[in-house]
């Protein structure tokens, strides 16, 4: 993938040829604000936004690297664009060694990617802006749920009951 800044937008771009080879490549992050101890300031969240310009992303990862260490947590679902909020938590979804050197790496990391795997042979741009670690929780921390809200089903249920309601007045 190569990286390149778009200056009129403000924005990180990374674009991959066509090829009909799997691909997989990073927006990597190791200098600047993103280094460093994560604990002591009390940061709880990364939140970005990725825009895909025309084709989804068949997988999208966040990483994060301490020296060798290097812990792996996964969106899903995807969408063409979206801003993703991971929490900085253990129980979240990360996957790595395990939660005590995950806990460790927060104090010294060296390293932060945003990897994306091309979704089929087409030439394909992503865009990356808004990369940002939070010490206020943003809620969500998936980017996305596939979980409809309590008033979602609410609303579903009391809609069927209608429907059926109306059918059988409408059958007698």
């Amino acid at each position: 993938m190569a990286v390149s800044y778009d200056g009129t937008n403000d924005r990180m771009v990374g674009s991959f040829a066509a090829s009909f080879l799997p691909m997989s490549d990073a927006f990597r992050i190791t200098s600047g604000n993103f280094m460093g101890d994560y604990v002591t300031p009390g940061l709880t969240q990364i939140s970005f936004d990725l825009v895909a310009a025309n084709v989804l992303p068949s997988d999208l990862f966040i990483r994060i690297f301490s020296g060798a260490d290097l812990f792996t947590y996964q969106f899903n679902p995807v969408s063409l664009s979206d801003t993703y909020v991971v929490n900085l938590d253990w129980s979240a979804g990360w996957n790595g060694l395990n939660e005590a050197a995950f806990n460790a790496a927060l104090t010294s990391v060296t390293a932060l990617e945003i990897q994306i795997a091309r979704n089929g042979s087409g030439a394909q741009s992503y865009y990356l802006d808004n990369v940002q670690t939070l010490d206020t929780n943003l809620g969500g921390g998936s980017g996305g749920s596939a979980v409809p809200e309590p008033t979602m089903v609410s609303m579903f249920v009391l809609a069927v009951a209608v429907f059926s309601g109306l059918r059988r007045y409408a059958v007698t």
